[in-house]
Parts: C-alpha cells; structure tokens; sequence
C-alpha cells in the first residue's frame, strides 16, 4: 500500500499564476506543475511548501490575502462544477456535500466528519496539519458558506491548533474562531456549522473513495520532470525504496516501466500542444538537450513521432 498525500493541481497552479503575475520567484521544483490540468493529482504538500517559500520573501499582509482569495475562488470554481450548487441550502448540508465529493475521491487527507444533533464539524489531522493548511481549506470554507445559494441562518466556529498570531497576520476572522496555546503543529483543525435541525443530514455508508494506489503513482510522478523522471526519483518522491516500489507496482499487475512511459509521453504531449507544435521548445522544456529523447518517448508510447502526432491533430 502506497502512503502518499494528494490534491488536485489547481490550487498551486493559482499561487504559480499569481506569483508570476506579482513577480515573485518560486523554486524551480514547481515548474514540473504548470503543464498539468486542474484536476491532475500532484503531491499535498506543493502549494503548502510554495506559501512557505512566499513567506520567506514577503511578510506583506495584503499579498497574502489576496493570494488567499485567488486560491479560494479557483477551489470554489471547481468545486461547483463538480457539485452545482443548490438553491436554499443549509450550511450543515453543504459541508457534508464538500466532505462526501472531495474527500477519499480529490484529497486523501487525513479527514473525518462529526455529526451531534446541534452541529456538522469537519475535523483536520493531516499529518500537513500548520497554519498554511489550515489557512487554505478555513478560506475556502467560509467562502462557501457565504455564497447566495447558502442559508445564513445558524452560527460556523472554527477551531486552530496554533498560536492566533500564526493566523491573524494572514486573514481576518468573522467567525467564532478558538486557538491553540502550543507552539508546536499539534492538535486538529475543526470547522462546525450549526444544524437546522435534529434530523440526520450525514450518511458515511453513501461515502465513496476512489483514490487508488495507482492514483497516487501518478501523483507522485507529476512531481517529477520528464527528463528525470524514472524509478529511482519515483521511489524517493514516495519515501519507498526503488525495490520496494517495484513490487508494489507488480503487485497491481502492471509494468512500472510502461507507467513511467505513459506519463512521459502524457506530460510531453501536453506540452506540445501548449507550446502549438513546437517540436525544439517541447524538448527543452522537458529538459532534453535535443530532440531525439523526446521523439523516442512518442515513438516508445504510440509509435509515432511527435511530428506525426501534431498531423493527427
């Protein structure tokens, strides 16, 4: 069994574009993730380590807020094409539509949902658990609670397990909020809306996860550039050794070999058609100081070079 944290790209995508935008430098290890879509699983730990990394450039407040907004609003996008939002609903059913839709199937995060007669709590113990995990998923629930379709009727407390002063510099706190007195990441974050009414509105037996072993494969290798990407970095990224990973992956009954080709060829053929065909561009892009490693790629998946495949286009 593969232990691996992971959510869609889409939130570190937007800290990517904003930084760009704002002209703030990330490290080079986040490049790998500009190329995938949306909803291509990445390591959880991504956008964590990128508002770190923000962090230490910046203490500007009014930065981080913003960027806070844009995340939320990229998150809550999503999430309601997945989820149309529906119209007059309650706030302790909306959070137990965001619970049953996202976790186990989106994020594998060490989640749970607690139902009493008067409240929905949702409880956080990532092992990711720190101010800016908490920061991300508070934004983006507080957000959702605040949209038209939403009754406002009832109370929302969200409890940190961290100093205020590890928050408040970030965002403001409309709600009920408690805080931890420990200076270590300790603890749960829990968000609890309040209920309408004494009526069960969580069934866990409904819960469906579907992330799989071979999900999170394919997360890790997202992490990895083209040209580095092969067993060895694959087994590091997973914290497993190169044997070890071998015979899980055996175990699945596939090749690890054919795995690693497939999301090469995936990740170049993406940039192909993001660079519109530039054959030279696309294979400096991946890394590659000439052409032939990636008409190897293409040659190796689909037998056909990448000048072929842009004709099929």
């Amino acid at each position: 069994m593969i232990k691996f944290l992971v959510r869609p790209a889409l939130t570190a995508k937007a800290i990517l574009n904003y930084c760009q935008d704002n002209n703030v430098i990330l490290p080079e290890e986040f490049d790998v993730i500009r190329s995938l879509s949306d909803d291509d699983l990445i390591s959880s730990s991504a956008p964590i380590k990128m508002l770190e990394c923000i962090e230490q450039q910046t203490n500007n407040a009014e930065f981080f807020s913003e960027l806070m907004k844009v995340c939320t609003d990229t998150w809550l996008q999503a999430f309601y094409r997945m989820v149309p939002p529906r119209n007059d609903a309650d706030m302790a059913s909306q959070l137990v539509d965001f619970y049953e839709n996202i976790h186990g199937m989106r994020i594998n995060h060490n989640w749970s949902l607690l139902e009493t007669n008067e409240t929905v709590s949702l409880v956080s113990k990532s092992a990711l658990h720190g101010k800016f995990n908490d920061l991300l998923l508070y934004s983006f629930l507080i957000k959702m609670m605040s949209q038209p379709n939403i009754s406002a009727t009832g109370t929302i407390t969200a409890e940190f397990s961290l100093k205020s002063e590890e928050y408040l510099k970030y965002l403001d706190f409309p709600v009920d909020t408690k805080f931890g007195t420990n200076d270590t990441n300790v603890g749960k974050f829990v968000f609890s809306v309040s209920k309408l009414c004494d009526s069960k509105v969580y069934n866990p037996m409904f819960l469906s996860k579907r992330i799989t072993d071979y999900d999170l494969l394919i997360a890790a290798s997202n992490m990895i550039p083209i040209n580095k990407l092969n067993i060895s970095s694959l087994a590091f990224i997973l914290g497993i050794s190169p044997r070890s990973l071998t015979k899980v992956v055996e175990e699945m009954g596939i090749s690890l070999k054919t795995l690693i080709n497939n999301v090469k060829y995936k990740k170049a053929r993406r940039l192909l058609e993001m660079n519109n065909g530039n054959i030279k561009l696309t294979a400096c892009d991946c890394g590659f100081t000439d052409q032939g490693r990636l008409t190897k790629i293409f040659n190796q998946t689909m037998g056909i070079s990448p000048s072929e495949f842009l004709l099929t286009k």
